[in-house]
């Protein structure tokens, strides 16, 4: 008896980026601004709350965007909100982001 051979094919199609450029870890929060984004699932809101609340606590002097200014990060406009998401971080002065996705 054979074994069954199947073909493995991304639900996604190809991928969008051929190689992620990655930014350098920040080291320190005091003074940098912090954006959140969120894909509007399972209480996100409520954790990114819970994160800005601790970080502000250790680091006063940091200041965050809230997602809202950003967009839903998954839906509809997804592919619009992702596109525009490096102007609009590098118009909010972003040095860092938080991103919160619910499952």
């Amino acid at each position: 008896m054979s074994e069954a051979s199947f073909s493995v094919v991304s639900p996604v199609g190809k991928p969008r980026v051929a190689r992620a450029v990655v930014s350098p870890s920040v080291r320190a929060l005091d003074g940098k601004v912090i954006g959140q984004l969120w894909n509007y699932m399972f209480r996100g809101d409520e954790i990114l709350a819970m994160a800005r609340s601790g970080l502000q606590a250790k680091h006063p002097a940091a200041r965050f965007v809230d997602h809202s200014v950003f967009g839903r990060i998954h839906g509809p406009d997804e592919d619009a909100v992702i596109t525009a998401l490096p102007r609009v971080l590098k118009e909010q002065y972003c040095d860092a982001v938080i991103c919160g996705v619910g499952a």
